[in-house]
């Protein structure tokens, strides 16, 4: 007798997060319903810099909602800034598998600075595959930071994380094969140059990036053969993760923080999977930020 179907999609009221929508059913959150990830970046490619990955560092939960017939209809993401232990300004910015035109609209955006053109459909303009580009200055979601630091360096106070959440609607609901897992393709553009781009290793630019930076200074990159942001001794300068990382302290190495990350950049990934994990052995807790975590 409790089995009713208010919106007629299929779906029970008691199993549907939409009880009174038809066109979604499901929460689907990445990493885990009460759980975040991290994305961390350094900001001075194609230069190596200090290599202490704090200078963006954001946790992050995304929600696919999907319909009845678990297609994806909407893509909430909230991003929390962390982190940030830079003098630029950086933007930051997600791109979706699926073209510009499935997208109806984005919104919950922040942009202040003039440097990112839109579509009707707020996508950014010149891209072929959906471009979401939450914020375009990490500065200006604070209300003080003129000093470029926030939670990296131990002596100063503790500032509370700041979050933003982008809602982008598709016309038609896609499928999550199409869509792509989260958190995607993310990146930032360095410093208000918007062509300036630094993505996940492996991860390829954005049609708007500027190739004039690839294979200079540190930087490997060869889009002839598929090789992305990876120095050449295989660094990244931009990093996902499936937890809440525990980033170095301003100017401290990350391989003298988390001692088993040079093994696991060596190996391309297949050892020490786990580095960022607090187990014996792997970690100089001196090096890491503390406060507030």
């Amino acid at each position: 007798p409790n089995l009713i179907d208010t919106d007629d999609d299929g779906v029970f009221d008691v199993m549907d997060d939409y009880p009174a929508d038809p066109e979604r059913a499901f929460n689907n959150y990445f990493p885990g319903r009460n759980k975040t990830g991290s994305l961390a970046f350094e900001d001075l490619w194609p230069l190596k810099g200090d290599y202490d990955f704090n200078d963006l560092v954001m946790s992050y939960q995304i929600n696919q909602v999907t319909n009845a017939d678990n297609l994806v209809k909407d893509i909430v993401s909230t991003f929390t800034i962390e982190a940030i232990g830079a003098g630029y300004k950086n933007g930051f910015g997600i791109q979706l598998n699926v073209p510009t035109s499935t997208i109806e609209n984005v919104s919950g955006f922040n942009h202040q600075e003039n440097i990112v053109s839109l579509n009707q459909n707020n996508t950014e303009a010149g891209q072929t595959k959906a471009t979401i580009i939450p914020f375009d200055n990490t500065y200006n979601l604070f209300a003080n930071i003129a000093s470029g630091f926030v939670n990296t360096r131990p002596e100063m106070a503790y500032v509370q994380p700041e979050s933003i959440t982008v809602n982008a609607t598709f016309n038609n609901a896609q499928t999550m094969a199409a869509v792509g897992l989260p958190p995607y393709n993310p990146f930032i553009f360095i410093n208000k140059e918007r062509g300036k781009e630094v993505h996940l290793p492996g991860y390829a630019p954005t049609a708007l990036a500027n190739p004039v930076y690839f294979g200079t200074e540190d930087d490997d990159t060869n889009l002839a053969s598929g090789k992305y942001y990876k120095s050449k001794t295989n660094l990244p300068w931009g990093m996902h993760l499936p937890e809440q990382f525990s980033y170095p302290q301003e100017k401290k190495v990350i391989l003298d923080a988390h001692l088993v990350f040079g093994q696991w950049v060596q190996s391309s990934g297949f050892s020490y999977m786990d580095w960022y994990q607090n187990k014996q052995g792997y970690r100089d807790t001196q090096y890491i930020y503390s406060k507030g975590n």
